[in-house]
């Protein structure tokens, strides 16, 4: 799915292996997962012409410390490792994954998580048809 293909692009860079090592995860983090850490959701639908599929993803920022300085310095490296990316997906399933960042939401914290910060993408990429799909 493209969410490991993300998942995979930001565990790579070295920046953010600094500030949250692995703690990056799809849907959400397990319990005890110590802060910093990034969480990724990704939603589809499919473009009329049953070839290209849309995406939403949304990337959140999690970390409780009173320096927020951080979660302002990982989401500008989200975006620029993510705006106008061309990404490919190595299981075959998609190809040309297309990145393009949308907006970021500011930091917030409500009475069921901790202080995060959004930071919104969409994409588009080719479903590669087989047989099997």
């Amino acid at each position: 799915m493209i969410e490991y293909v993300i998942l995979n692009r930001l565990i790579a860079d070295a920046d953010i292996q600094a500030y949250c090592g692995n703690n990056v995860f799809a849907v959400a983090a397990p319990n005890g997962t110590t802060d910093p850490y990034i969480i990724t959701t990704v939603s589809s639908t499919r473009h009329e012409d049953d070839v290209i599929v849309l995406f939403n993803i949304v990337i959140e920022i999690h970390d409780n410390s009173a320096d927020k300085q951080l979660m302002i310095a990982i989401s500008q490296k989200i975006k620029e490792l993510l705006h106008f990316e061309k990404l490919q997906d190595h299981t075959g399933r998609y190809s040309n994954i297309r990145i393009r960042f949308n907006g970021s939401e500011h930091i917030k914290k409500d009475e069921f998580t901790h202080p995060h910060l959004s930071v919104q993408f969409s994409a588009r990429a080719c479903e590669e048809l087989t047989t099997d799909n």
